[in-house]
């Protein structure tokens, strides 16, 4: 989505990297030093993901304004 937007695709590659690894800081710092496993069967999801997937739409909404104010500003 946001390589469609942003028409480009370094953008959204260097967001996947930061958030791998924000997944692999706030997995760590919620585990309490314990080791943690990804688990991606239905209904395994905790706090963690919701603080990723708030990040994701976070960024996708920073990404559309941007590119809207771009062209906004390249059409006048």
């Amino acid at each position: 989505m946001t390589a469609v937007i942003s028409r480009g695709i370094e953008g959204p590659v260097a967001f996947h990297v930061a958030n791998n690894v924000l997944f692999g800081v706030v997995d760590t710092v919620m585990a309490d030093g314990e080791a943690y496993a990804i688990d991606r069967s239905t209904d395994s999801g905790d706090a963690a993901l919701l603080v990723l997937g708030a990040v994701t739409i976070a960024m996708v909404v920073l990404v559309w304004l941007c590119e809207r104010r771009a062209r906004a500003t390249s059409a006048d």
